[in-house]
This record gives structure tokens, sequence and C-alpha cells, in this order.
């Protein structure tokens, strides 16, 4: 009777366990991406609009060796405008009522926190991924929605939202900081991506994660690392440490991260912001990448970031009691 047949596995089937038929480390092979990731990295530089960047002559060259905060920076800048400070340091919440009641525009707040968004990616490295004109075009059509009728879309009319990089977004590159992924285009966008939108949110900015989406940082070969806002020696945390320094900044008012154990809980705490990791299934991971196909024991979850409590219960409330669509779970 064989070792199999007793039950005992064999050498060559415990091996076959943990050793790869590929080598992942071969130089010659990670060369062939290095055009992806040119093209991907300046692309990135290009949609970081000129108009809305400071002076490289402000950016330390030393941020990754000399402590710098972001958040003392952006505070004090005079590069965002007076009413761009007061828009940016307003909550989700306050946002979603100013907008309503036509206080501001959703192209105004829309423009502010992009602008902060712009000067906060240059300290931190936070995003992925802007594209902010096409946010400046989903705001006006729903200014245009308001004035033509008086109603908003839904409660999260005309809030900017971040995202997450690894949240499949249709026609955009989704790669979870994987090189191998640079070509992963999905053709729809993720469940918590339509139901946001059908909520009236507004979306800019995609932001950093760590390869394989499994690490307390965010750091990949594709945007490299994620400085903590409060000090840039320090890791912003991860799996969602880019929207850890988004929210930190106050690059967005509100961000979706996932979380299996700890992915937005330590960005949140590094970054000194609210985190939630709701009860799995409870929000949408559907239509992203993820490390945890096949992986049952111990499911990943999106959930909200924000400067806010209030904003913590106000996407959980939109969310789960305001999208009238019918979608899996994930």
């Amino acid at each position: 009777m064989s070792k199999l047949d007793t039950g005992a596995p064999s050498q060559k089937v415990i091996e076959s366990l943990y050793k790869f038929t590929d080598d992942f480390s071969d130089p010659a092979k990670f060369e062939q991406w290095k055009p992806k990731i040119k093209a991907y990295q300046e692309a990135l530089d290009k949609n970081a609009l000129a108009e809305y960047r400071v002076p490289e002559s402000e950016v330390p060259k030393t941020l990754d060796s000399a402590p710098f905060n972001t958040l003392a920076y952006l505070s004090k800048t005079k590069h965002l405008s007076p009413e761009e400070h007061t828009i940016t340091n307003l909550t989700a919440t306050e946002l979603a009522s100013a907008i309503a009641s036509k206080k501001y525009t959703s192209v105004e707040v829309l423009k502010a926190f992009a602008h902060r968004a712009v000067i906060a990616h240059q300290f931190t490295n936070f995003a992925c991924d802007f594209f902010i004109n096409e946010g400046i075009t989903r705001a006006q059509s729903l200014d245009d929605h308001l004035a033509k009728t008086g109603k908003t879309v839904g409660p999260l009319h005309g809030v900017p939202i971040s995202l997450k990089e690894q949240i499949g977004y249709g026609g955009k590159i989704t790669h979870g900081g994987w090189v191998a992924y640079l070509d992963n285009i999905p053709k729809e966008d993720g469940v918590t991506i339509s139901v946001l939108r059908n909520l009236g949110a507004v979306f800019y900015v995609r932001t950093n994660e760590p390869q394989t989406l499994m690490h307390l940082d965010s750091n990949n070969n594709i945007v490299g690392r994620t400085r903590n806002a409060h000090n840039s020696l320090l890791t912003s945390g991860g799996s969602s440490g880019g929207e850890g320094a988004s929210i930190s900044t106050k690059a967005s008012p509100l961000g979706v991260g996932t979380d299996i154990g700890g992915s937005i809980r330590a960005p949140a705490a590094f970054a000194g912001v609210y985190g939630l990791r709701p009860t799995t299934r409870r929000i949408s991971t559907a239509g992203g990448v993820s490390s945890g196909r096949g992986q049952e024991s111990c499911v990943a979850v999106a959930g909200p970031l924000a400067n806010s409590l209030d904003d913590v219960e106000f996407f959980m409330k939109s969310y789960i009691n305001d999208d009238q669509s019918c979608h899996y779970v994930g």
C-alpha cells in the first residue's frame, strides 16, 4: 500500500503544494512589463492636472529621508483658495446637504477636492489613477438634474468619493498592485461603484495598495510607496493605505477601501481617521480583483473611511437602505 493509500501524502504531493513551476522573480520577464509600467506612470502624471499642482520647488526632495507633515502644509497653503479650504474641510454629510440646498454646486465641490487631491498626491503618492475631467462632467450632469427637477438623484448627490484601485472600474485598468494585471480592464463597473453611482456619488481618483493586497503597507512595482500624511517617513498602512492618505489629507471627504484582517482599520488608525470593516459581504466586493479567490473562510468586504463618524453612518445607511438595485454582494 502506498503512502497516498494510507492517507499520508507523498513527498512529491507535498512539494507540489509549495513549489512553483515558474520563476516569478525572473528579471528578464519583468523587463517585458516595464514599458507598460512606464505608460501607466505617465498617464497618472498627465492626469494629475498641471493647473492643480503646486510648484515642484515646494515639494521636498527628502520626503523619503526626512519627516514631512503634509497635513500641516495643506492647512496653510495659499495654493488653495479660501473657498476651497472651506469646502474641503466639510464632512460628506455637510457637503450633501450644502449641494442639495444649492449653497454649492457639485462642480464647485468636485473641483475643490480634485485640486486638494493633486496637491496631496505630490507629497504622499496616494493615487493610482486620476480622471478629474470625467468627474467634472459627471458633477455637471448632477447640477443640471438638480436645476431641472429640483431634486437630487440620491443621498450622495454630488459627493466626491475616492476608491481603492482594486475595486473594478469599467473601462479602466484595475490591477490590484500586480504588474501582470496591467492588461486587466473590466468592461463593467464593480457592484459597489454601480451602487454609489446610483446614489449620486462623483468619482475622480483611485488610490494605492500593496502588491497582492495582503500587506499592512501600500507599496507596489507600479506606482511605488504611499507616504503617511503625518510623517512622510512612516507607512500609510495597508492594504487600503491610499485611502487612508486620501481621507487624512481631505483629498476626498469619503473613501471606499476593502478589509479582511485590517486593511481598512490599520490605514484608518495610521491616518487618524475613521474606518469601518462591515460584516463580511455587507458591502460588495464583486467585480474587483483580489488575492482571495477560492478562500472562503475569511472573506474580504468593502467599507468606508471618513473624517467623521457621522459620515461612516451616512455611507452605510445610504448604501444599504437607499439603493434600489438588486446586486450580488461578492
